[in-house]
């Protein structure tokens, strides 16, 4: 199986967007191996469905205030022959909370998930996003 690889720019700076970053891939149910420089490495689990992915993010700011973001997810076993999806259902689940963490709809008064950040309702008892429980 091949790679997946994808860029997104985002704006902010390297420090914010790295916090964040981290912040996501936790809620996302991903281990963060490391974070040197401008590079975060990250590891997701085994499923039904996969034996798990290795994950890494370069960042690069672009300007003073976009920095662009290039994810490379690869298989952690090589000799999977396919992971029926999974490893773009990750990298689209990443960009959803971490574009949801950063968008400047959001405000302190919006209730939020306390995992993922993902807006909620009051009437809410789980996340439709990851499935934890709202206080």
């Amino acid at each position: 199986m091949a790679s997946l690889t994808a860029t997104r720019d985002l704006m902010g700076t390297i420090d914010e967007i790295r916090q964040h970053l981290v912040a996501v891939l936790e809620a996302a149910k991903f281990k963060v191996k490391s974070v040197e420089g401008d590079t975060i490495k990250a590891q997701s689990g085994f499923s039904l469905t996969s034996l798990g992915s290795n994950l890494s993010v370069l960042l690069e700011q672009t300007d003073a205030s976009t920095v662009r973001m290039v994810f490379n997810l690869e298989p952690r076993q090589k000799t999977v022959m396919t992971d029926w999806g999974r490893s773009r259902r990750e990298l689209n689940r990443i960009l959803e909370l971490l574009e949801a963490r950063l968008s400047p709809e959001s405000s302190e008064n919006d209730l939020q998930c306390p995992e993922c950040h993902a807006s909620v309702h009051d009437e809410d008892v789980f996340c439709a996003n990851c499935g934890s429980k709202i206080a």
